[in-house]
């Protein structure tokens, strides 16, 4: 084997590291996206159930409280992230509970772009929140 046989290996090794590397900081920043955007979406939803119990409790005993508590649940959802769907929405009437149930896509570069990894940048969560004691 010559020196002149062995031309370009450096260069093409190098491409393919360049091209693993890239692979990896998209993984990474992707995951980041998905991470952030589960933990907003928690934060919002239980502040949106807690806004709904309230209007719950202040309209026990009327016509359309439960309405108006998931009412008050999706404005608060719309006035904080307006990409955010409010999806389900219950009332417990026993406990003046709201459960709600929000969903969300993710801002990605590349999982939303690949066929099997799309539907791990829909996040959902529920949150349960009694009506606040003061």
């Amino acid at each position: 084997m010559t020196v002149r046989d062995q031309r370009g290996l450096i260069g093409k090794a190098l491409i393919i590291w360049l091209l693993i590397l890239a692979i990896i900081v998209l993984g990474i920043l992707d995951t980041v996206s998905i991470a952030t955007t589960r933990f907003h979406i928690a934060d919002l939803a239980a502040q949106a159930a807690q806004d709904g119990a309230n209007a719950y409790r202040d309209g026990s005993g009327t016509q359309g409280a439960e309405k108006k508590a998931c009412e008050a649940a999706r404005s608060a959802l719309a006035v904080s992230d307006p990409t955010i769907k409010l999806t389900s929405c219950l009332v417990n009437r026993d406990s003046n509970e709201l459960t709600i149930t929000v969903r969300k896509t993710a801002n990605t570069i590349a999982a939303a772009r690949i066929g099997f990894l799309e539907r791990y940048t829909i996040v959902e969560d529920t949150e349960t929140a009694g009506p606040s004691t003061l």
